[in-house]
């Protein structure tokens, strides 16, 4: 009984001891693979927020709080659609307030400054993150990454398709403040009526304080240089 009880444990043990060993392995491993995102997504992000492009954008969403991505016309854009917070305010009480009649108005609203988008560019912003990679998060902490990467799902989901004629399908972005953003998806019919707003999705954007700075518009207008058509600075 005594020899039966001691080849137990020492199964059990080995067992034990070989987990103990995967699991440092996978986390070993996630680990290396997140640093490998971050560096790549901390290396691009310096490349494109270095050019005039960017610092356009970003001076705007930081000034106005406010930015759309749009299908419109079998056209993928962003939006730039006003010149103050002041003049976004009253869109984005109308969103919060879910005032159907109010946001109508502004989906009928031809904007000045949009910028052509592709729409296939938003599943590549960042490295694809994996099962490892998660894990290795994890360990590192807090990154951008994870929000832009869902921020960006979020938009591509909802204007991926091509709109009919007269739909229009929009998700709205307000950023609340230096960290926080929230999402609206407004779609008008083929009729080019709102029939409803749905509730915002929101989003917080951490950044590593060990890698770049950045705040919301900056990450914003991130994505959108990301996914900015080559030959198109402003849309006409």
């Amino acid at each position: 009984m005594a020899l039966y009880r001691k080849k137990a444990m020492i199964i059990v043990s080995g067992l034990v001891i070989s987990m103990l060993f995967i699991f440092a392995l996978i986390c070993g491993l996630g680990y290396n693979k997140a640093g490998n995102v971050i560096k790549s997504f901390e290396e691009d992000f310096k490349k494109v927020s270095a050019t005039a492009q960017f610092k356009f954008v970003t001076n705007d969403l930081n000034k106005t709080k406010l930015g759309d991505f749009a299908s419109i016309k079998g056209k993928k854009v962003f939006e730039l659609p006003f010149s103050s917070y002041d003049n976004a305010k009253s869109l984005i009480k109308a969103l919060d307030d879910k005032k159907i009649e109010n946001v109508q108005v502004y989906t009928n609203t031809n904007i000045d400054e949009t910028i052509q988008i592709d729409a296939s560019k938003f599943i590549n912003i960042v490295s694809e993150i994996g099962f490892l990679v998660k894990i290795g998060f994890w360990f590192k902490g807090k990154t951008a990454i994870r929000s832009i990467s869902a921020i960006s799902s979020f938009i591509y989901a909802a204007i991926k398709e091509d709109s009919k004629e007269r739909e229009k399908v929009f998700v709205i972005l307000n950023l609340e403040d230096e960290k926080n953003v929230k999402g609206f998806y407004v779609k008008t019919d083929n009729d080019g009526k709102i029939k409803n707003i749905c509730s915002p999705k929101n989003f917080k954007f951490d950044d590593s304080k060990k890698g770049i700075e950045g705040k919301s518009h900056d990450f914003v207008a991130f994505i959108v240089e990301k996914v900015r058509k080559a030959s198109n600075s402003i849309a006409d």
